[in-house]
């Protein structure tokens, strides 16, 4: 009898302990797993339903799951959900579920993605995939996002989400619902290459899930979500005379597939662990109809290096220090010494 006695009072204190490790900045939270949905997180948190009808409404559960997305790194959500109290107080309501447009761009400004995780007690700003910036406070009364108090938090398969007492608003009114393709690219600040030829051949609408009639050898259909690799313009200068002369000029139909062999649509999701024990890749078709090799233990497309990472309104761009060259355009085109990576190169 006291032998059970003691190792109760042993299990207790682990458990204590357990708990106690498990607190979020504002010093409560609910149970989750890797393996939980954000609706059913969701659901577990408590007083979120408004805000789980408004992810279906807006058409964002698949995004917030990262559905159809290559992951590369250990990237998370981070998700400030109005409580339904909130929501209640928010003037307009009906009006902003009814307009998905409204409801997308609202929405993606109480989140943030990102590639690494983020210490949320020292991090100040953080980007919103709607475009605008979110500001951080944290002290021992707990944590503030905008001005609006982080009520308790649940884990899902793909981040946290953070309950918090109020709607929080964009400044922009206007604009797409979520950061475009270009935009996403832009901010890199070191991409103005990619970006041009995205313009030039007419890619930028497809990216963005946005339908593209009558344009030759593209799909007139709302597609996505992608996975887009993006070359910086150093990448650019390292190619080789005869391949820059191949993709440039009026030569869309090279450009385009040059595009579309940087472009992952649809994939079914890998489970990388932290670790990255998927060492030597795994292929996955490009939209020209080739494949690539991801590897995420270190971080690479092809043996390109991934260097920076952003969320978009319809997938992720990875920014990479290569350029992909698909074969159809590296034969004869590539000279002795040049540097591109080309399909199945590691």
């Amino acid at each position: 009898m006291r032998k059970a006695s003691v190792l109760s009072l042993i299990v207790a204190a682990l458990l204590s302990i357990g708990l106690g490790a498990a607190q979020p900045l504002n010093g409560t939270s609910v149970p989750g797993t890797s393996a939980d949905g954000i609706l059913n997180a969701s659901a577990n948190a408590g007083s979120l339903s408004t805000f789980s009808t408004a992810i279906v409404n807006a058409g964002m559960v698949g995004s917030l799951e990262n559905s159809g997305i290559v992951a590369i790194g250990q990237s998370s959500y981070y998700i400030f959900a109005p409580t339904d109290a909130a929501f209640a107080n928010y003037t307009g309501l009906g009006i902003l579920m009814a307009n998905q447009t409204d409801l997308r761009r609202v929405l993606s400004h109480h989140m943030s993605w990102s590639n690494a995780p983020l210490d949320l007690d020292t991090t100040k700003s953080i980007r919103t995939p709607e475009g605008e910036n979110l500001t951080l406070s944290a002290s021992s009364s707990g944590l503030t996002v905008n001005g609006a108090r982080v009520l308790r938090s649940v884990s899902y398969g793909q981040g946290t989400i953070y309950l918090i007492d109020n709607v929080l608003l964009p400044k922009s009114t206007t604009g797409p619902a979520g950061m475009s393709v270009l935009d996403a690219i832009n901010s890199l600040g070191d991409a103005k290459k990619f970006a041009s030829y995205l313009q030039s051949a007419g890619f930028v609408d497809r990216l963005n899930g946005q339908v593209v009639p009558g344009i030759t050898g593209m799909k007139a259909l709302s597609e996505g979500p992608f996975t887009v690799f993006v070359p910086g313009d150093a990448a650019f200068g390292k190619l080789s005379a005869s391949i820059s002369s191949a993709i440039g000029g009026s030569n869309q139909a090279n450009i385009r597939t040059l595009l579309s062999y940087h472009v992952i649509s649809n994939a079914t999701t890998v489970d990388f662990n932290s670790t990255g024990t998927n060492t030597g890749g795994v292929n996955y078709a490009t939209l020209d109809g080739s494949s690539i090799v991801v590897d995420n233990s270190v971080g690479q497309v092809n043996g390109a290096k991934v260097l920076k990472a952003r969320r978009y309104g319809n997938g992720v761009i990875y920014e990479i220090d290569q350029v992909l060259v698909p074969i159809r355009i590296s034969l004869g085109s590539m000279t002795a010494g040049s540097t591109v990576t080309t399909a199945g190169s590691r």
